[in-house]
């Protein structure tokens, strides 16, 4: 039975995706799996039988609901981000705290499980390269296994060539950008890919293994301490902002925040290749390299506009949502809550990737998956039943609408404004910027 490290290791991608493409014969019967699979129900149950008596595990049942398992823990994720993001929008920083945590946490789950780890309270398993499940030892519970995967994983070259494929600016790979920035993708996007993934998994890590910590956000009453809490401004900022950065474009699902995580990660490389090197010197070379790479890459894009943007002479600063992410406040200030939700949305952009390409490889779109996704955003009141958009990436309009009408309320009535009458001005905007279950399913269209 492997440990964090070695399942890590031996997870299988390919035999994920090769799972996937199998299970469309699912599909026209509206269903994930089929009702024969053990595992379908009383998962945990069953599980916890079938270990205790090795030779009654169905692998392949197991290894098909793992697969299964990634877009909807994906959604489930993005789901969890609105409710946290409805609870900071009524001055419920700790409820925030709560389902921002889970966001991340479902985040994990579904990129950990494209990559063939599955998560189940206190049995995990790894599918290897021949769909095989092997149990994962030791048999730490859900949030502690999941930094301990995502660690282990994150070290890894696979972890940083996932990153290198997913993120995409002008229809070019990250890999690429490296390229013809004159270097090895590989080792150049491995420190960088694991310093994404610890930093955006910092409440992972903290909570995971700290469970009075995670007790305290989640289970003791609030009202008993009068902590600091946000004020409207910075929390109307930092949602829309977040919405704002994750714009479809017709050049990608992700176009604006993987510019921003390019210029990061060019400026991170090259800062530890000239840590010796004199500023100035550093500067015109610096220059000279983007110049050249924007050249080369021929991506089609605007090339003066990128490389004023990649050399912050446009948009000198980073959105909320990086700057944010990179804190390591304790959950005592009084923007703890809009720091998670700002981890917990990168983690999900990386993991709508992963989720994109593992169903482009086998064969599925979100037409195969018509089943799920619409009878989802009907529950949700996201549309009205049998209304669903012929095209997902359609559900930015109202969004974008709602975003212009909530900064022209806001304008009105000024930054001091109680979140009261903020509230009552903005209700139906509020309400459908909980709605980030729309970003998840054009963060999967493919």
């Amino acid at each position: 039975m492997p440990n964090p490290q070695q399942s890590a290791a031996n997870a299988s991608r390919a035999a994920i995706e090769n799972i996937i493409g199998q299970l469309q014969q699912n599909f026209t019967n509206h269903m994930w799996l089929r009702p024969a699979n053990r595992y379908a129900a009383d998962t945990i149950g069953r599980l916890k039988s079938d270990t205790g008596n090795p030779s009654a595990l169905v692998c392949a049942d197991l290894a098909e609901y793992v697969a299964a398992s990634t877009p909807v823990h994906l959604l489930d994720g993005w789901a969890f981000l609105g409710r946290a993001i409805d609870a900071s929008f009524r001055g419920d920083p700790d409820t925030s705290r709560h389902l921002g945590y889970y966001a991340e946490l479902r985040a994990v789950m579904a990129l950990l499980a494209s990559e063939g780890l599955g998560i189940f309270k206190d049995r995990h398993f790894v599918i290897d390269a021949f769909a095989q499940p092997s149990m994962i030892l030791p048999m730490h519970g859900t949030h502690t296994i999941a930094w301990d995967l995502l660690e282990a994983w994150c070290q890894l070259p696979k972890a940083a060539a996932l990153v290198g494929q997913v993120v995409a600016v002008g229809g070019v790979t990250l890999s690429t950008w490296m390229s013809h920035f004159g270097l090895s993708p590989g080792n150049a996007l491995q420190p960088v890919a694991a310093g994404w993934f610890t930093t955006w998994g910092l409440d992972l890590k903290q909570f995971g293994n700290d469970r009075e910590a995670r007790n305290d956000s989640s289970y003791r009453p609030t009202g008993l301490s009068q902590p600091r809490s946000a004020k409207a401004q910075a929390c109307f900022d930092t949602v829309t902002d977040l919405w704002r950065v994750f714009e479809p474009t017709t050049t990608g699902r992700f176009e604006v925040i993987d510019s921003y995580l390019l210029r990061l990660c060019l400026e991170t490389i090259f800062k530890s290749t000239t840590a010796s090197t004199t500023r100035a010197t550093a500067r015109r070379r610096y220059r000279q390299a983007i110049s050249q790479m924007v050249s080369r890459a021929n991506s089609g894009a605007d090339n003066r506009r990128l490389r004023a943007f990649l050399l912050r002479a446009q948009k000198r600063t980073d959105p909320n949502v990086l700057r944010l992410a990179r804190k390591t406040d304790p959950p005592s200030a009084p923007d703890h809550h809009l720091q998670v939700l700002s981890r917990a949305a990168l983690l999900l952009r990386i993991a709508s990737g992963a989720c994109a390409l593992l169903l482009q490889a086998g064969g599925t779109s979100l037409s195969h998956l018509h089943f799920w996704w619409s009878r989802l955003g009907e529950r949700r009141g996201c549309w009205e039943r049998a209304s669903e958009p012929p095209d997902v990436t359609d559900l930015w309009a109202d969004t974008e609408q709602a975003l212009e009408q909530l900064r022209a309320k806001q304008s009105a009535l000024g930054p001091r404004a109680s979140l009261l009458s903020w509230r009552r001005e903005s209700l139906k905007e509020v309400a459908l910027l909980g709605e980030c279950e729309r970003i998840g399913l054009w963060g999967i269209n493919v």
